[in-house]
């Protein structure tokens, strides 16, 4: 059964690019430091994925799906962009929140059940709204669990 369930493992708040692959670069950069993949590694990964398959969903949104072999468990990422950045996106408005699912390769399903969960949760502009006008990953946080709350009531 599929779930609406999501937890940001981290959230980057304000992340300044100019252009895409510098958000890939500076992304990458920030999670080699928290994740034990080196930035090469990762910005591999965010290129080869965009060249297969890009990653805007609309709505401002993108998420990007990166499985590795050493992963054990699926890692999700809010990276809110400080400036709209050009993606090539089917209602062609610019990406300021951009998730990252970073999971096992062996367990591909555990990933695509990730990336499924969160274009459901990303594709409400409401959410989305409130995500680009929180201040702190507190709120976010906050946010995020409250709507989980209500959903399972629901």
């Amino acid at each position: 059964m599929m779930t609406n369930t999501i937890h940001f493992d981290q959230i980057l708040l304000e992340v300044g690019v100019p252009n895409k692959k510098q958000m890939f670069q500076n992304i990458a950069s920030t999670l080699s430091k928290k994740t034990g993949f080196s930035e090469q590694q990762l910005l591999l990964k965010f290129l080869n994925q965009e060249e297969k398959e890009d990653s805007a969903i609309g709505n401002g949104v993108a998420i990007a799906h990166l499985p590795f072999t050493e992963m054990l468990d699926t890692k999700i990422i809010l990276c809110r962009l400080k400036n709209n950045t050009e993606f090539n996106t089917p209602d062609n408005l610019p990406v300021d929140l951009f998730c990252i699912v970073l999971s096992p390769k062996e367990n591909m399903g555990m990933g695509l059940q990730a990336v499924s969960s969160l274009s459901r949760i990303m594709n409400d502009p409401f959410l989305c709204d409130q995500l680009r006008c929180l201040k702190t990953e507190e709120e976010i946080y906050a946010v995020m669990n409250e709507r989980q709350i209500i959903r399972r009531a629901a």
